[in-house]
């Protein structure tokens, strides 16, 4: 497991911390529609933010963060 890299600016976290906030729910449900499962879901969701913050520098482009709005 790699070592927590802490984000380069307090800007970048801000704004990462925005898209966590402003797709968080579509996270759950999208999550949710695999596993049918609300406890799994949050797992699944809680595991992917950590990974968003963990993974901070190779997420540079944000403009992406609307894929996973389901289409509908």
């Amino acid at each position: 497991m790699r070592a927590h890299t802490p984000v380069q600016s307090t800007e970048e976290r801000e704004h990462l911390y925005r898209l966590i906030e402003e797709n968080k729910e579509n996270l759950y449900r999208l999550a949710y529609s695999f596993v049918k499962n609300r406890d799994e879901a949050l797992d699944i969701v809680q595991d992917t933010i950590y990974k968003a913050i963990v993974s901070i520098d190779s997420l540079r482009n944000t403009e992406g963060a609307g894929c996973c709005n389901p289409i509908s």
